[in-house]
């Protein structure tokens, strides 16, 4: 139980520090809302562990990313479908010269925009709970 809670403390926090460099997801400002995806994000994540070893799979860095990643976009496709509050706008990257690298700048549109989230989190999370172990 407090292993379970711990993990879930923590993985809520991984999922707040990944929304720090996403300024077009808006998390609803109702904080009953706000509370219900915190914990909503972090049970999905707590509940991709069991799911891989009820699927047989070995629970290593790369399918614990893999199984976070599918489990987190289905999840902000439904928070962004029936949440109201919680919005998911075009991501846009400006122009960047570093002197030997130059972007152009670029959009994501909604769905990008989530698939980009998952994977960020799930991959913080996951190394989150690699350098635990």
């Amino acid at each position: 139980m407090k292993k379970g809670l711990f993990d879930l403390v923590l993985y809520i926090f991984s999922f707040v520090f990944v929304m720090l460099f996403f300024p077009s997801v808006q998390l609803p400002s109702d904080l009953i809302y706000l509370f219900s995806v915190l914990i909503l994000v972090g049970v999905s994540i707590v509940l991709s562990k069991p799911l891989l070893v009820f699927l047989t799979v070995k629970v290593v860095f790369l399918t614990r990313l893999l199984a976070i990643t599918l489990i987190l976009f289905g999840v902000f496709f439904a928070l962004e479908t029936f949440l109201p509050g919680f919005l998911v706008d075009n991501l846009v990257f400006q122009e960047t010269d570093l002197g030997w690298l130059s972007l152009k700048s670029f959009e994501f549109d909604k769905i990008g925009t989530m698939v980009l989230l998952s994977l960020s989190t799930a991959f913080v999370s996951s190394l989150v709970k690699l350098l635990q172990e």
